[in-house]
């Protein structure tokens, strides 16, 4: 296995961790795709697994849902919303909705097997959705066969995008080039690197999360240190 390989079995292990939480014994993670919230203000992931469905946000608050298969009452698809394929499950008293963005070739793949994998667990509705809190724009669906259209750019929004590359990664490699100074200066800053980045690409979101949970391992070891040595 090449580097790049190692990479991407590290980055895999590190999303599908998120459900690790929310599983029982014998179960586990089929199929994931990134999702938010419908406006915006929350991004993480959606799971199919063996026995439910799991929805982990990575931004602060909770949120977080898993609903078994047998506990769905209803569900519906739709794809006429700017910005990726709606989701909405309701069972056991609550309710899910989620949105999957679809900006690249790879996550549209993906979408549509997590959406063909979702159709073949669970089970039919046995209601219609409850209309409240849903856009009203388009047909609500109960199978995958939908069209999913890549979402495009505009001018302002691939100017953001150059602008956020050659700002997130003067950050992240001035941090690589202070590592070797005392102090921790070089983490919070590719950190800082890594946040600007992440606001546009994927792969930096995950490497995000990773160092801020490497930081927090390595802060949380620094202060027992300091604390067996004040003893």
């Amino acid at each position: 296995m090449g580097l790049i390989g190692w990479i991407s079995d590290q980055r895999e292990k590190l999303i599908v961790d998120n459900a690790d939480a929310y599983l029982d014994d014998g179960d586990r993670v089929v199929h994931w795709a990134r999702a938010r919230t419908p406006a915006a203000d929350n991004e993480g992931f959606v799971f199919v697994t063996t026995r439910r469905v799991v929805v982990h946000w990575t931004g602060k608050g909770g949120g977080h849902s898993s609903m078994l298969w047998r506990d769905i009452d209803c569900w519906g698809l739709n794809a006429d919303i700017p910005g990726g394929p709606i989701l909405a499950v309701e069972g056991d008293g609550s309710r899910v909705v989620v949105q999957m963005p679809v900006e690249t070739d790879g996550a549209t793949d993906r979408v549509a097997e997590l959406l063909q994998l979702f159709s073949d667990y669970a089970p039919s509705s046995r209601r219609p959705l409850t209309p409240e809190e849903l856009d009203s724009s388009g047909p609500w669906v109960t199978h995958p066969h939908i069209e999913l259209v890549r979402e495009r750019k505009t001018a302002s929004a691939l100017t953001k995008r150059v602008v956020a590359t050659v700002v997130g990664l003067a950050l992240v490699i001035g941090g690589l080039m202070i590592t070797p100074l005392p102090g921790p200066w070089s983490f919070p800053v590719i950190l800082g690197g890594l946040a600007i980045l992440s606001t546009e690409y994927d792969w930096a979101k995950d490497a995000l999360q990773w160092g801020r949970k490497k930081y927090q391992q390595a802060a949380g070891k620094f202060k027992k240190a300091r604390a067996s040595t004040d003893e």
